[in-house]
């Protein structure tokens, strides 16, 4: 559910500028970092 909710809202809204994350479970998990590094600017 978290995956999808960032996906979306990136979407809705473009990758922020800075993100800022905590270090719970549901923030470090791989496929949230994927999320993460997909929105980088090169």
């Amino acid at each position: 559910m978290t995956v999808a909710c960032l996906e979306r809202l990136v979407a809705e809204h473009g990758a922020p500028l800075v993100l800022k994350a905590g270090n719970g479970r549901a923030f470090t998990s791989k496929a949230v970092s994927k999320v993460y590094r997909s929105t980088r600017s090169p």
